[in-house]
């Protein structure tokens, strides 16, 4: 999951940006959110998972789960 304040680029493109830096292949985005906030789901791997952690671009990555107010 990735937020951002840079306003020059739409959130796909910064997506598609942070994600072709990867070597691996197999990252694939998912969704693309860009009206309630600026961010997008991705099938990553653990290194491209630290990577956007470490980008300072990122304000937070948060691995997806299910919730229930059972």
């Amino acid at each position: 999951y990735y937020l951002t304040s840079n306003i020059n680029e739409t959130t796909e493109q910064i997506a598609n940006r942070l994600l072709n830096t990867s070597s691996n292949n197999e990252n694939k985005i998912i969704q693309v959110y860009g009206k309630a906030l600026n961010g997008f789901s991705a099938k990553l791997d653990d290194q491209t998972v630290q990577d956007l952690k470490d980008n300072p671009e990122v304000k937070f990555v948060e691995m997806d789960e299910i919730i229930s107010i059972d």
